[in-house]
């Protein structure tokens, strides 16, 4: 009855959670809420009132197997794909992969990206978390540096608990970029019953080959010497001073700390045992799109896990995502490794 019911108030939300649009992408999109009225975190501290955002894309078929999950990259939300409004300027950071026919086929899968704990974006009203910037309800104050730490686990666990009252107990595919690829690793080897695939993708550093393509040495204006005033840029340093102007009036820097935190967890192997260990348990399939120019997270390194899969008697194979944009290739140059995606999903 309880599932009965949870059922009927996610459809009242809405399961086709997108309007499809003409132009091949899923359409205009809404954000949801998941509310949670406690949970256990890793490191063995109760939250309450958890609330994140959520987004999906397609239709979850009468068996309930067709679900992707699609963790999302440190910086980002859960605006995977679509647009908020027509006039939006931009869609969804993997617009190109996600819809119908594309190789996440919004026609034959449920897709579901999710807000993390202590999401960055806690500014943007498209954003919602649990996190330092948020209310401690016993406190009635912001959580602050005493909110407690959190691991991939932790934000897997929180995506598995929005699945679970809508009856979802295989997931297809959990797919992601950067802090998303450790997620969906996360999401394998926490519940390896229940994940049949995992493909994790290897976005904020760039290889000097973009930067020398975008920007070279010119000057942000003309005639302005850097040699006689601070004030005067270099192209690239006035991009990327907007740039992190830009992230500063939807961020948070304590959340900023929680997730690198994070991440520095996971590929330590601090939250759980080690990297070999969380590899033994996965009995998905793996498909590795590491960016060959990747400066940030070495394409080495997804060779080194294809290989430790397969020694483990796993299968597991790896496709390089070309291109001199580093680590933003796995954003920016996904539709290149559209075919190999497309066919491993199959």
């Amino acid at each position: 009855m309880k599932l009965r019911s949870a059922l009927i108030s996610m459809s009242l939300l809405g399961f086709a959670a997108s309007i499809q649009a003409q132009d091949g992408s899923v359409g205009i999109v809404a954000k949801r809420i998941f509310a949670m009225p406690s949970y256990a975190t890793v490191g063995g501290t109760t939250l309450r009132d958890v609330r994140v955002g959520w987004e999906a894309y397609g239709q979850l078929n009468a068996t309930r197997d067709n679900v992707i999950i699609v963790p999302h990259f440190i910086t980002g939300n859960s605006h995977a794909a679509g647009r908020y409004k027509a006039d939006d300027t931009a869609p969804g950071y993997w617009d190109p992969i996600i819809g119908p026919d594309k190789p996440v086929d919004t026609n034959r899968f449920y897709v579901v990206s999710v807000d993390s704990l202590a999401n960055l974006n806690t500014k943007d009203p498209n954003t919602t978390t649990t996190g330092p910037a948020t209310i401690d309800p016993d406190t009635g104050k912001p959580w602050g540096m005493s909110f407690p730490i959190v691991t991939m686990r932790d934000f897997v666990n929180v995506q598995k608990a929005l699945l679970d009252p809508l009856g979802v107990t295989r997931v297809h595919a959990a797919i992601g970029a950067s802090m998303g690829a450790m997620q969906a690793l996360e999401w394998a080897s926490a519940y390896p019953d229940m994940v049949q695939r995992v493909v994790p993708v290897t976005l904020d550093a760039g290889h000097w080959g973009w930067a020398d393509k975008a920007f070279a040495r010119r000057l942000a204006r003309d005639g302005e010497n850097p040699l006689t005033s601070w004030n005067n840029k270099y192209a690239i340093a006035a991009a990327l001073d907007a740039a992190g102007t830009a992230r500063a009036h939807t961020g948070d820097a304590n959340h900023f700390l929680y997730l690198v935190r994070a991440n520095q967890l996971f590929m330590t192997g601090h939250d759980g045992g080690g990297l070999e260990a969380g590899l033994s348990r996965i009995k998905a399939k793996a498909l590795f799109l590491p960016a060959k120019s990747d400066l940030l997270l070495a394409p080495e390194n997804a060779r080194k896990a294809v290989e430790t899969l397969k020694r483990l008697g796993k299968q597991a194979e790896l496709v390089g995502i070309d291109g001199d944009g580093g680590h933003l290739d796995g954003v920016l140059a996904i539709a290149r490794v559209g075919a190999p995606h497309r066919r491993f999903l199959d």
